[in-house]
């Protein structure tokens, strides 16, 4: 019975790649922004995330990561994949008839995706636009004419009125 276990885990172990049992086939990345609350969109798509955030990303594709917030301009982050030459030997010289080859190319597992951290400021658009951030418009009809209305505002504002049909 203990030879059975060992020939099992033995055999496991040979038709694994060595990528496979060393790397995985995803690796996490670490996501820092300002302002905080940017929202990261991928490609090739992971989901819907906002910053800071941790990203679990498959080893056999690279990305192109957009950072974007109302107000800022957007930035493109690329996250590239690139094989692993030691992994690749390992593959290579240790499993029987190249099945950790196959699979770690498969799966991705022998590459490294770079870089391990990623940091983005995005850079408030300007506008040209000079003026409060904020203005406060209230309305109130009158209660002895349904057609009169007081209209009062924080800020000098051109008010425009249709009558609906």
């Amino acid at each position: 019975m203990q030879l059975t276990k060992v020939v099992c885990l033995s055999l496991c172990i040979a038709l694994t790649g060595c990528g496979a049992i060393l790397n995985g086939s995803s690796k996490t990345i670490n996501i820092q922004c300002s302002p905080s609350g940017t929202s990261i969109f991928a490609n090739p798509e992971i989901g819907d995330y906002t910053c800071p955030t941790t990203l679990k990303l498959q080893r056999k594709h690279s990305y192109v990561l957009t950072f974007s917030k109302e107000g800022y301009n957007s930035k493109k982050v690329e996250i590239k994949k690139g094989a692993q030459v030691g992994i690749i030997i390992l593959d290579v010289l240790f499993t029987p008839l190249l099945v950790g080859v196959i699979i770690d190319a498969v799966t991705g597992s022998w590459n490294n995706l770079k870089p391990d951290q990623v940091s983005v400021s995005l850079e408030k658009i300007e506008t040209g636009v000079v003026g409060p951030d904020k203005i406060e418009i209230t309305m109130q009809s009158s209660e002895e004419d349904s057609n009169t209305f007081q209209i009062e505002s924080s800020e000098p504002v051109k008010v425009h009125i249709e009558k609906l049909k």
